[in-house]
């Protein structure tokens, strides 16, 4: 008895499954091959239906430090006083986002604006709390769909 899951073409295939698959293309196909490419592409279209997300943050959005995140890092006792000093003191505040001109080609890099050391402090844009204008919560950056135009 065959078992059904050999039919199906997995989203991602290893090498054994793709050799199989890239044999069983190179024959004339039988029926159950055009099921499970039909099968496969189906599965491409639902992604494709899938929510984009915002992917980087503009100059001017607001953003709050993830302290929780932060300090759960295993590598925070070990850090720069002066930055863990920064995090303590700023749990609460509401930054907003600036670039540094020297790292723009990096864009998940950010600085805030009303950071006034210097030099400002480079943040992971992981490390952040995004304001989303839609419902005025903080959440973090892949939490938040992107309005029509913004994700591509």
């Amino acid at each position: 008895m065959q078992n059904n899951n050999d039919n199906v073409i997995p989203f991602v295939q290893n090498r054994q499954q793709k050799r199989k698959t890239e044999r069983a293309l190179k024959t004339k196909g039988s029926k159950d091959d055009i099921n499970n490419i039909i099968k496969l592409f189906n599965q491409i279209k639902m992604m494709e239906n899938l929510p984009k997300f915002k992917e980087y943050l503009l100059p001017d959005d607001k953003v709050m430090l993830n302290v929780e995140k932060i300090k759960s890092h295993p590598d925070y006792p070990k850090m720069r006083s002066a930055y863990r000093e920064f995090i303590e003191a700023n749990e609460d505040i509401v930054f907003t986002v600036e670039y540094d001109k020297d790292k723009q080609d990096k864009p998940n890099l950010i600085c805030l604006n009303e950071d006034t050391s210097n030099p400002k402090i480079l943040f992971w844009d992981g490390d952040l709390l995004v304001l989303d204008e839609r419902d005025g919560k903080f959440k973090e950056l892949y939490m938040i769909t992107a309005e029509e135009g913004d994700a591509e």
